[in-house]
């Protein structure tokens, strides 16, 4: 595959992990279509450009440049010219301006947009306009290569995330507060199905306060986000959040022996494989 590097399109790598691997399935979704598409990421510059954009910091716990490589989409360190671009672009953005900000790449029948009117993209690309189907669940399978899941990894009959209040860096518009139902729901199916539920929160005051039968050993303690991402995508049924890391977590489990997804009600991702609802 041959691709032109006057028309190449750079992606910028920001947020935590499940925005970046949204960010690199959009770049993905260019090389799959024939076009020339290469990974920024903000190396030294990034703590003065999360400043100027007032972006919160997370741990990068993936390797981001070998999931690149596997993928055969080049990765490499921004530039002065790429910040200035980066900051032209959030600047109209704040002032209201068409900044070319998390820009659909098809419309609603699945035909590609005309969208080469800028050679960068920013944005989250968390929809099905904004990259397919396919270029999702190869970045997933590519991740689950790179994190090299052993056989000793624990597997839970049920796995919950809950996202707390505690969260910094959420996006406003997706919040994933539950409510006492949930909890409620969540217990009781597992009591009819007879199967154990662990939950991976940040927020483990949260949790108490929306399980009936809440107690301490309902909680995974995982000694990283790494380990509560591979717990999450290792079991056999799952209960996900709006949150990028439990939906990628959620992708990622498709090539294991998932046997089913559960959302809230107000799930914001379901167009991205089949959820299930819980209810009573």
């Amino acid at each position: 595959m041959s691709f032109e590097k006057k028309s190449q399109k750079k992606i910028f790598l920001m947020g935590g992990v499940g925005n970046q691997l949204f960010q690199i399935a959009r770049a993905y979704q260019y090389r799959l279509d024939g076009k020339n598409s290469c990974l920024l990421h903000l190396g030294k510059k990034k703590n003065l450009i999360y400043k100027l954009i007032n972006f919160t910091d997370h741990d990068i716990w993936l390797n981001i440049e070998e999931l690149s490589s596997s993928l055969d989409v080049p990765y490499r360190e921004i530039n002065n010219y790429d910040v200035f671009r980066l900051f032209i672009i959030f600047l109209k953005k704040k002032l209201g301006f068409n900044s070319y900000f998390d820009k659909e790449y098809f419309d609603l029948k699945g035909n590609i947009l005309n969208i080469n009117l800028s050679k960068i993209d920013v944005g989250y690309f968390q929809t099905l306009n904004h990259v397919s189907k396919e270029s999702l669940l190869t970045v997933a399978d590519k991740t689950v290569q790179v994190l090299d899941i052993n056989n000793e990894v624990e597997v839970s009959d049920f796995a919950v995330h809950i996202r707390g209040e505690k969260f910094h860096g959420a996006r406003r518009e997706t919040p994933s507060k539950l409510q006492p139902i949930d909890g409620l729901q969540i217990s009781e199916y597992c009591k009819k199905e007879d199967l154990s539920y662990r939950i991976v929160t940040n927020d483990v005051d949260y949790v108490a306060s929306i399980f009936p039968d809440f107690n301490e050993k309902s909680i995974y303690k995982g000694k990283s986000a790494l380990d509560d991402f591979i717990f999450l995508l290792s079991s056999k049924n799952l209960f996900i959040s709006n949150s990028t890391f439990t939906v990628w977590a959620a992708l990622c489990s498709e090539h294991k022996n998932i046997e089913s997804i559960f959302a809230p009600k107000d799930f914001f991702f379901e167009e991205l494989f089949e959820v299930s609802k819980l209810s009573l």
